[in-house]
């Protein structure tokens, strides 16, 4: 009774509440032990882990290599960039991990591309650059793509849509692995040189991104594309997921009226992260600058497998390796797949000559995507080219650019900034 006469403070505690005082000391100890227990091990792991046995994508940094990609890779891989390679993935799907290719190659043979393949592509390009005798000499190229089976009604779309452009077919090579593409081509567009270039089967099905394959793809495409350098081949490579509103051959002529250029590539929309160039359409003039370019570009293709060709293009291309002049377009003039996320105004106030449907993985994505922007001009039924779904394309982007702000009018600004040498 005397204990309650005393204030609160000077009480002494019963037993019933210390104990539980000492009981919630217990749990903020657990707690803190706990979480200074896993930060240790996330330590320990960041030393120990082998960061370059992983490489994944991030939402806004897709690549897209050559056309050849697997249908599987549906989901994208959340990551954070360390040391130029993904870690700390967050996967949607379980079933997208796959195996990485190992960094040293040295041991495995990439396929060789023949002699008589290059002695078809020389022949054929002589015929295509005599055809443009009325051009100066510098106006003078062909475009170029290298693609397999996964991408063939993809490339048949491509070409329905640039069928509606004097002198693009005629200027066209197209290099496949596929007999039946090469075929369909021949019969249905007399015009474009379509040359088979004999490859072991595991390279006519889809290829699964990262995989042996793969890589090897970027190595034999690096690879023809110094030959044709070697060749004195002026050319711009193109891959056909792809939107050709309006026919670049004059962007392209005219890149080297002002200055010195050895390629010229575009630049990506989504700046600030990571690299800062497209590797396609890129338009190549047979140069030292360039081949220097191409021959370091194939040598370290070859000997580590943990970098692509989009890496080292902008490495090479940032750090002017041995004299290389690179080039950009604008974003203005050549868009990539972040245009396809841009409302309707914004869209109106960009008239690129050509969209590229990357930072989307599998081509059946693609196509959805394009099918949904009324840009896949290809009949269902019969997948041939359906001249009024074109007809419809290139209105519907008339229509766009009347509805340009009146600001706007006069030039188009870029959402992003393109240095004019790098």
């Amino acid at each position: 009774f005397r204990e309650w006469m005393l204030p609160l403070s000077y009480r002494p505690l019963s037993p019933f509440k210390v104990s539980s005082l000492c009981s919630f000391k217990s749990v903020i100890l657990s707690i803190i032990s706990l979480y200074f227990a896993a930060h240790f091990l996330a330590f320990l792991y960041s030393i120990f882990a082998v960061l370059d046995e992983k490489r994944t994508l991030e939402k806004k940094e897709l690549y897209d290599g050559p056309l050849v990609l697997n249908d599987k890779y549906k989901n994208v891989l959340y990551g954070k960039k360390v040391n130029g390679v993904y870690t700390n993935v967050g996967v949607m799907n379980t079933a997208l991990l796959f195996d990485q290719p190992t960094k040293d190659r040295k041991d495995e043979a990439v396929p060789t591309i023949t002699d008589k393949f290059y002695e078809t592509l020389s022949s054929s390009v002589k015929s295509i650059l005599a055809r443009q005798y009325y051009k100066k000499e510098d106006e003078r190229f062909v475009y170029f793509t290298f693609v397999n089976d996964a991408y063939s009604l993809m490339t048949m779309n491509w070409l329905c849509n640039v069928d509606a452009f004097e002198g693009i077919l005629n200027r066209t090579i197209i290099a496949t692995s596929s007999s039946t593409l090469c075929a369909t081509i021949r019969k249905e567009y007399s015009k474009v040189d379509c040359i088979k270039i004999i490859l072991p089967s595991t390279f006519s099905s889809s290829l699964d991104w990262g995989k042996k394959e793969y890589i090897e793809w970027l190595i034999m495409r690096t690879a023809i594309m110094k030959k044709m350098i070697e060749l004195s081949i002026p050319f711009v490579l193109f891959e056909t997921d792809a939107v050709w509103f309006r026919d670049p051959s004059p962007l392209f002529e005219q890149a080297s009226k002002v200055d010195d250029v050895d390629i010229k590539v575009p630049v990506k929309g989504y700046t600030g992260r990571g690299q800062s160039l497209s590797f396609d359409p890129m338009l190549v003039y047979p140069t030292n600058g360039s081949l220097v370019l191409f021959k370091e570009m194939n040598k370290r293709l070859t000997i580590n497998s943990s970098l692509y060709d989009q890496d080292i293009l902008d490495d090479l291309c940032h750090l002017q390796f041995h004299g290389v002049v690179c080039r950009t377009f604008e974003w203005k003039e050549i868009a990539d797949g972040k245009w396809f996320k841009l409302s309707e105004r914004e869209r109106a106030r960009y008239e690129p000559y050509i969209v590229n449907n990357n930072y989307y993985v599998g081509v059946k994505n693609k196509m959805t995507r394009q099918a949904m922007n009324h840009m896949w001009l290809l009949n269902p039924k019969s997948n041939s080219c359906s001249a009024a779904r074109r007809r419809k394309m290139f209105e519907e982007n008339e229509a766009l650019a009347r509805l340009k702000p009146q600001e706007d009018r006069g030039h188009n600004r870029s959402i992003v900034d393109s240095a004019a040498v790098l």
